[in-house]
């Protein structure tokens, strides 16, 4: 009977377990009689799920700002550092208008990184020049002295060669002058007459007092090894050293650019304001359009100066006390010595009036040959 089968199931609970699933079978009486009710494990109600979730995100929060900050501050330190090493990198640097020019630098991140390669380099291995020499062209030539800039590469890497300028040689070094001095102090001797220094001397800081810019792309470079400390920060800092050049107030400069490496750094010097003289390198002239011997480089950068940029006088290029004043000029105004036989100072096909110029050696006859100073 149905009382009877209700009686026997009401104490009777079969369960099944199927996944996550659990099958409950009990009874139920109702005017149907028995049913089977199938019920899902019980979940937590959503009121204490949301609950959960708020205290969990109340914990989060303040972990998560706190992170934040520390990590901020961490980062803020850690450039403050690295600011610190760059300024002690740049701290060899004396005058006073070259430091407070380049005070920028510091704060990027390319020259913390330029410090650590050197720093670790001079550990390691010999470089050139000595600490105290790698920024000597900086210090010999103030930013508001600059009259003309000769741009170079790397220095010599030879033992007792490379002390800080271009080019340049100290007094008295035991050592073998290379190609590219020997040839531009013979190029000087026979463009405005300075007497080529004895055996020994190529020190050339007398230009740099008078106002000539001696400057590398790379200050340093590993001994016995040609442009090993290219592309690790140089380029960039060398860069700045010509921006600054380039937007000083005042009058323009010469950039006497000696070969591919130096014309590709002043590439974006205003050339409606300064002059530009691209002769190739003392050292690799063989193919070059404007080959080194003959350019009469020394004497144009003073035409330069004197009859486009509006200085009193051009540079005094001797070396030996006695032999100057060698600061013999090219007149851009006579005609013929500006390459293109009409006398005002430009390469042909460039706007008047403008100083900015390739300038090309005279043609044999096309114009006056450089006014050689009396000798005493």
């Amino acid at each position: 009977s149905t009382q009877g089968v209700s009686s026997a199931a009401s104490d009777v609970y079969k369960r099944q377990a199927v996944g996550d699933l659990r099958i409950s079978v009990k009874p139920a009486l109702d005017k149907k009689g028995l049913e089977t009710v199938v019920k899902r494990k019980a979940a937590k109600p959503r009121a204490a799920k949301a609950d959960d979730a708020a205290a969990k995100t109340t914990e989060e929060k303040p972990t998560t700002a706190t992170d934040a900050t520390a990590k901020a501050k961490i980062l803020a330190n850690k450039k403050e550092a690295q600011k610190k090493r760059a300024l002690k990198f740049l701290e060899p640097i004396a005058d006073d208008e070259w430091r407070a020019a380049l005070a920028g630098e510091a704060s990027k991140s390319y020259l913390f990184a330029l410090a650590e390669f050197v720093a670790k380099e001079r550990r390691a291995k010999t470089v050139f020049p000595p600490p105290e020499h790698t920024f000597a062209a900086l210090d010999a030539c103030p930013l508001s002295g600059i009259k003309v800039v000769v741009v170079g590469q790397d220095p010599y890497h030879g033992p007792g060669q490379a002390h800080g300028l271009a080019f340049s040689i100290k007094d008295g070094a035991d050592c073998k002058f290379p190609p590219s001095l020997r040839n531009i102090l013979k190029e000087c001797g026979e463009d405005v007459g300075a007497t080529p220094p004895p055996a020994g001397t190529g020190d050339l800081s007398k230009w740099a007092a008078r106002g000539v810019l001696l400057l590398n792309t790379s200050l340093t470079v590993r001994r016995g090894e040609a442009n090993s400390h290219q592309k690790k920060g140089w380029e960039t800092f060398t860069d700045a050293v010509v921006r600054c050049v380039n937007q000083r107030p005042g009058k323009g400069v010469v950039f006497l650019l000696l070969g591919l490496v130096a014309r590709a750094k002043c590439a974006s010097v205003n050339r409606g304001k300064h002059a530009v003289l691209e002769i190739a390198h003392p050292a690799n002239y063989g193919k070059a359009k404007v080959p080194f011997p003959g350019s009469a480089c020394f004497s144009r950068a003073n035409g330069l100066l004197v009859d486009v940029l509006g200085y009193a006088s051009g540079v005094d290029w001797s070396l030996l006390a006695g032999d100057g004043p060698c600061d013999a000029t090219v007149s851009l105004r006579a005609g013929g010595a500006d390459g293109d036989g009409d006398g005002d100072g430009r390469a042909g096909g460039q706007p008047g009036g403008q100083p900015g110029l390739l300038a090309k050696p005279a043609k044999a006859g096309g114009g006056p040959k450089p006014r050689r100073a009396a000798r005493k």
